[in-house]
């Protein structure tokens, strides 16, 4: 757990919408953080989601390669992949 005495070592500057920049002070506000702690906050979430998934994954024998894409990127590739052309058998 950090507290206010610990200084951090790096810096994220990020430039946003004004409709990003309201949805982020609606959501800090929300849970009574600053911009940087609710970023802090869903960061520390998502990668434990991912470390539960990595070690569950890792009992069950289902560990996702690597190099495949995830997300969106898959879901597009999905679309675009070239379907299956029908054969006509040999004789």
């Amino acid at each position: 757990m950090h507290h206010a005495d610990v200084a951090r070592e790096r810096l994220f500057t990020m430039r946003m919408s004004e409709e990003e920049h309201a949805r982020l002070e609606t959501v800090a506000k929300h849970y009574a953080l600053n911009a940087a702690g609710l970023i802090r906050m869903l960061v520390k979430r998502e990668d434990d989601r991912l470390r539960r998934e990595l070690y569950s994954a890792a009992f069950d024998g289902s560990l996702p390669d690597p190099a495949a894409p995830r997300g969106a990127a898959a879901r597009v590739l999905e679309r675009i992949k070239p379907k299956p052309t029908k054969k006509s058998p040999k004789k």
